[in-house]
């Protein structure tokens, strides 16, 4: 994920007033907001710092990502190092390496991640799912936590459920709703650590919980919980489930992204397919687009003073063709809004964008015709940018 994160290009809400509505966008390595949002924010940068409050969603993805004033509503954040510093008034949806959260969550904190901590003082009012390599909870959590993970470490208090299963588990704090978890290796129940409900529980051996349970509470070793439970089906839906999220976050990027670098451009692009003749026009340009370019890249190699160049455009075609299915959509959604005169602003535009992208994506598993008919598409998008770049 580092790899990806660290070369997005800032795209984000600048903020020149002390209260802001508007959509505006930025680009620049780094990302700093020091003034108040009144409205969402779409922030993208190697380094992003929210230094003044957001009342409404964040939505961020960057290398480094500080959030040092509140945010009101939601938050979604991809990053390197995610650092919470402030509350966050609803839910919390992550993913990154390292995430550490300083601050209070009013909702649901969902994580992937290489390793989430979660420091002293800190309440989290909803629940917590967390797929990572390293759990470190030492605050409050008012309601259920469901971690997958190789070492999860408690110190803090869990008021809710708890469903673990890791490699190494560490528990010094509370649990006082019912729990199960699962250690594959090693566990480590010290003193001061209390089950409040029943404890169902899977590891090696069978281990001595009386000292940690409460009065009248029971412990069941059940060495059948070792065993994985889910099917082939289940990680197929599963991974299903995790692609088609991570496309969505990274379209929507791209997406808003292309739209403030294009400009006018694409608007104007849209206005070249009108009649049949020009779709046949644009789908023609759309072929020679995507297929001209491997004939100068053979070409390029084959002479040995332009392997450099044949390298970058090798480049900028592979970024032209993962990038394709989100400009496609957002030229989609331009041309409908043109066709049918829907006068919808920016964020109208995007949300239909979004949509169509997520069309596209399902199209693709019908068999010859969801591919055809997204090839297609994007043949003919890409042509109409071909015909309007050849009238300058």
């Amino acid at each position: 994920m580092k790899k990806y994160l660290s070369i997005l290009i800032a795209l984000a809400f600048v903020l020149n007033i002390q209260s802001v509505s508007a959509l505006m966008l930025d680009a620049g390595d780094s990302v700093d907001i020091r003034e108040k949002v009144e409205g969402d924010a779409y922030l993208a940068g190697q380094t992003v710092r929210v230094q003044e409050g957001i009342e409404g969603d964040a939505i961020i993805a960057g290398g480094v990502v500080d959030i040092d004033s509140s945010i009101t509503q939601d938050a979604i954040i991809a990053g390197d190092k995610i650092t919470i510093n402030q509350e966050i008034g609803d839910d919390v949806r992550l993913a990154g390496n390292s995430v550490i959260i300083k601050a209070n969550v009013k909702g649901d904190v969902i994580v992937f991640a290489d390793t989430l901590i979660i420091d002293k003082d800190v309440t989290i009012s909803g629940d917590i799912i967390a797929f990572v390599s390293k759990f470190q909870l030492d605050g409050t959590v008012s309601g259920n936590i469901k971690i997958a993970s190789v070492d999860s470490n408690i110190t803090g208090t869990v008021l809710g459920d708890t469903k673990i299963r890791t490699a190494d588990f560490s528990l010094e704090g509370i649990l006082a709703g019912k729990t199960e978890f699962v250690a594959e290796q090693s566990v480590n129940i010290t003193e001061s650590a209390k089950f409040g409900n029943t404890v169902n529980y899977g590891h090696t051996k069978e281990l001595d919980l009386k000292p940690n349970l409460e009065e009248g509470v029971s412990a069941n070793f059940d060495p059948e919980l070792l065993q994985p439970r889910t099917t082939r089906q289940d990680i197929m839906n599963n991974m299903f489930s995790g692609m088609l999220v991570f496309r969505i976050f990274s379209a929507a990027l791209v997406i808003l992204l292309v739209a403030w670098l294009s400009g006018k451009f694409i608007s104007r692009a849209v206005k070249n397919i009108q009649s049949g003749k020009d779709f046949r026009q644009a789908f023609f340009y759309g072929i020679l687009l995507f297929f001209l370019p491997i004939s100068i890249i053979v070409l390029l190699f084959v002479s040995i003073i332009g392997i450099p160049v044949a390298l970058f455009v090798t480049f900028a075609y592979l970024s032209m063709v993962f990038f394709s299915q989100s400009i496609t959509s957002l030229i989609i959604s331009n041309w409908l809004n043109h066709k049918y005169d829907l006068k919808q602003g920016k964020v109208q535009i995007f949300l239909v964008a979004l949509g169509i992208y997520i069309i596209m994506y399902l199209l693709k598993f019908i068999p010859i015709i969801g591919v055809v008919t997204g090839l297609t598409l994007t043949y003919i998008a890409f042509g109409a940018l071909v015909i309007e770049y050849r009238k300058k």
